[in-house]
């Protein structure tokens, strides 16, 4: 179908290796599978805010020649580049991290969703908290996690099963003004069950620092986003004295052999395995499928309810909204004995996923139009 790939790139200060993961699991995803002879044209888009600088580097790659072009971008953007790529006969895969919501349900017909499911895993841990017969949730994010949907999922999930949030707090913008006082109080006056925490990076790692000062925060159960769990972080934060639950796309730890084909692949290469080369990874498997197609008509037919193996486990292209369906499991934040850091340990796979979906989709159609949120990538933010 084409030789050159285009590919657009986000830049994070949290995650400074984002780009070079990204690129290094779609460039050794298909070397994997035997892709050869393929040229990958990059761009930097920035914090992925911009939609029309956005949609402007598509049209330059695809002008240059790619009919594929993989990128980091919001739901947003992706539904607003739809046109140009229908208009092109071009493909684009949208890569996501699954915390925004599209501003609608529709079917992108050229666009292909590959998200890490964010906040369906917000959907999923609130199942778990009240499964564990904890009903009053004190809620508290970051400021930044508070511009996304963190919330919304969790919230919705925690209602349909019997729970409720009792009360929320938002941490400070400014690391320096970091406390959760607050939430010591509120835990105390709203008698509450546990708490569920949702931040990244630097935000989540002021959290486990405050929580294991805390005498009053380790006296309650702590359930976390998928983001609190992520494994570049992780691997240098210190345990906080208590495990904290979580729902996530993928863990190192997955058992399954196309996991550990990613994570032999990624290091014999001398790259990380991690949550977003995975992303890179897994957009290489689409274009193996779909590579030696005559035309994009032709591709189209051959992703439309496809399956193939990920890192995550079996994956599926769902026809309805064109977009990756993969597994979710349920893990453990627990102390890695040797580093006395923290580790994931997954321990099932969540097998619910279709009814998590109908609640997102439920969230997404009641939202429609009338949220606002932050514009840029989750986890694309400057210092």
């Amino acid at each position: 179908m084409t030789n050159k790939i285009g590919l657009l790139l986000p830049r994070s200060v949290i995650y400074p290796k984002i780009s070079f993961d990204i690129a290094n699991g779609l460039k050794f995803g298909l070397a994997n599978n035997d892709i050869k002879n393929i040229e990958i044209k990059t761009e930097n888009i920035g914090l992925c805010n911009d939609s029309k600088l956005i949609y402007a580097t598509c049209e330059k790659l695809l002008f240059d020649g790619a009919n594929i072009i993989a990128g980091y971008v919001n739901p947003i953007t992706a539904n607003a580049l739809e046109p140009l790529f229908a208009a092109a006969d071009a493909l684009f895969i949208a890569l996501d991290s699954g915390m925004h919501y599209p501003v609608e349900l529709v079917k992108n017909s050229h666009i292909i969703t590959l998200s890490l499911d964010g906040a369906l895993c917000n959907h999923a841990i609130a199942t778990k908290v009240t499964s564990d017969n904890m009903k009053n949730v004190s809620f508290t994010c970051s400021f930044f996690d508070s511009g996304y949907r963190s919330a919304l999922p969790f919230a919705t999930s925690l209602n349909e099963t019997g729970g409720k949030i009792v009360s929320n707090y938002i941490t400070p913008l400014k690391r320096a003004d970091y406390s959760l006082t607050k939430l010591e109080e509120q835990v105390t006056e709203e008698n509450s069950d546990a708490i569920f925490t949702s931040s990244c990076g630097d935000m989540a790692q002021d959290f486990f620092n405050y929580l294991a000062k805390s005498k009053t925060l380790l006296e309650y159960p702590i359930y976390g986003s998928s983001y609190m769990a992520e494994e570049e972080w992780l691997a240098k934060i210190n345990y906080p004295g208590t495990d904290i639950k979580v729902c996530v796309p993928w863990a190192k730890r997955l058992d399954n052999p196309a996991n550990h084909k990613f994570i032999e692949t990624m290091t014999s290469n001398k790259s990380r395995a991690g949550i977003f080369s995975l992303l890179g990874y897994d957009a290489a498997s689409i274009i193996s499928k779909i590579i030696n197609a005559n035309d994009v008509e032709e591709a189209l037919v051959i992703l439309d309810g496809l399956e193939f193996d990920s890192p995550r486990g079996k994956s599926v292209i769902d026809s309805t909204y064109n977009c990756i369906h993969a597994p979710i499991y349920l893990g453990w934040i627990q102390k890695d004995e040797q580093s006395k850091f923290c580790m994931l340990d997954p321990r099932e796979s969540i097998t619910n996923t279709d009814e998590l979906r109908r609640l997102q989709y439920n969230d997404i159609t009641a939202s429609a139009g009338v949220y606002t949120s932050w514009v840029n990538a989750y986890p694309c933010i400057e210092s």
